[in-house]
């Protein structure tokens, strides 16, 4: 039989900071309702109306570029538009991405761009629309997405084989990471690990893997500079416009006030 602290150990399984929970007919339904509280949410933010097929409305990253905009001005500044290339869509949804990012939406919550743009966990993107709904909410932005207990309307039957692909959606989702702290081994540990390892391991093999590894990574970090820049370059552009609608406006006046004051008072005074 098992100790009073054993009984009271809480599992390991689902503990872990790379763990998701198991799938439950529960989270199931709240994953429905949710869905459909998030497209109700969007219309009423956006006032428009979506069809029933969120993906193919938000596939091409228009509608989430608007969305992030109503929620902080210029936060994307210059709004999209669909487009037939499939780059230009899947840019749409990277600066949606990386506004979420600074708006301070954390990265378990977020979700990859063929995700969406290629319909691979619908679940994700739903779940980052959530919390991105809770997170406007929580800094005061109106109006707010409903709470699942005011949900009243009817949850949709699936085929298996839909209810399946959710199941293996569903079950992907990520808890908030638990910070664990490890003791940092000192360079003698280190060393002896390596040696024990030198025998075990194909290095020839391993180094191909870190490469391919460090490339992804700079990868990353290129393509949020690039996303970095063409903010940048955009909002350069819409301040130059700004500044040069402004600069016409002025001398437009300028040139209004000479001709219905100035050139009067001078022909009056030549009189």
């Amino acid at each position: 039989s098992l100790s009073k602290k054993e009984k009271k150990r809480p599992s390991h399984k689902y503990n872990s900071p790379t763990m998701s929970r198991p799938f439950t007919e529960e989270r199931l339904v709240i994953f429905l309702k949710t869905q459909k509280l998030v497209q109700n949410w969007i219309e009423e933010v956006l006032r428009l109306k979506l069809k029933d097929d969120l993906h193919q409305e938000l596939k091409n990253g228009v509608i989430l570029c608007h969305l992030m905009n109503e929620i902080e001005e210029r936060s994307i500044i210059k709004l999209p538009e669909a487009s037939p290339h499939d780059f230009k869509n899947k840019e749409n949804i990277s600066l949606f991405l990386f506004a979420i990012e600074e708006y301070g939406i954390p990265s378990y919550k977020s979700f990859l761009i063929n995700d969406l743009f290629l319909n691979n966990n619908i679940v994700a993107v739903v779940e980052c629309l959530a919390e991105l709904a809770r997170v406007a909410e929580s800094r005061g932005f109106c109006p707010p997405m409903k709470p699942i207990s005011s949900f009243n309307g009817t949850v949709i039957k699936l085929d298996n084989a839909t209810k399946n692909s959710y199941k293996e959606m569903i079950s992907r989702l990520k808890d908030k990471p638990k910070a664990v702290s490890k003791g940092i081994p000192s360079a003698n540990i280190v060393r002896r690990q390596l040696q024990l390892m030198a025998g075990k391991v194909d290095w020839e093999s391993f180094e191909k893997k870190l490469s391919i590894f460090q490339a992804l990574i700079r990868r990353t970090q290129h393509r949020k500079k690039y996303l970095k820049m063409v903010r940048a370059t955009v909002y350069r552009d819409h301040v130059a416009k700004e500044i040069l609608s402004t600069e016409q406006v002025y001398v437009s006046s300028l040139q209004t006030c000479i001709k219905v004051y100035l050139n009067p008072l001078e022909e009056e005074a030549m009189k």
